[in-house]
């Protein structure tokens, strides 16, 4: 028995391709993540998000978010939320933000905690850290992003 001779070569994060990228899990949240790994490389999807198709930032204006803003707005725009005034939530401004960071070069894993907040505001019956059916979160999530890219 021969012990190995080729020691592991080392791969450089610039040679991997964009978009490998755990996400951490919140709290019995697997069922969001599975669904969330699977839009987020889907092709159509990836493409729509990243040509500005649904672009949070003009979103949140369009929402009222402008002027007078509190401090609490503008944290949230700069993280990636968009609470507007009348404290709606916006499941494809989340999504945009996913995809701008997931897309980075960086490796460390995502948390998807403002997403999973925006879609506990949109399926409040579902709010809870207790495992859910992943094709239920789809189906919803879905829906909350199409009622929001409908209305624009």
């Amino acid at each position: 028995m021969g012990s190995c001779s080729s020691p592991l070569k080392s791969v450089s994060t610039s040679d991997l391709p964009r978009g490998l990228r755990g996400l951490n899990n919140l709290g019995n949240t697997c069922f969001m993540n599975s669904v969330l790994q699977a839009l987020l490389h889907t092709p159509p999807l990836r493409n729509y998000f990243s040509s500005d198709r649904h672009n949070r930032y003009f979103c949140q204006k369009k929402n009222g978010v402008s002027g007078n803003v509190s401090k609490r707005n503008v944290d949230c725009a700069l993280d990636g939320g968009h609470g507007s005034k009348n404290g709606s939530f916006c499941l494809a401004c989340d999504m945009d933000a996913m995809f701008s960071v997931v897309f980075l070069r960086e490796r460390m894993p995502y948390s998807p905690a403002k997403f999973l907040y925006s879609w506990w505001q949109h399926a409040a019956n579902l709010a809870s850290y207790e495992q859910q059916d992943a094709h239920e979160f789809f189906i919803s999530m879905l829906d909350g992003i199409h009622e929001k890219v409908d209305k624009d």
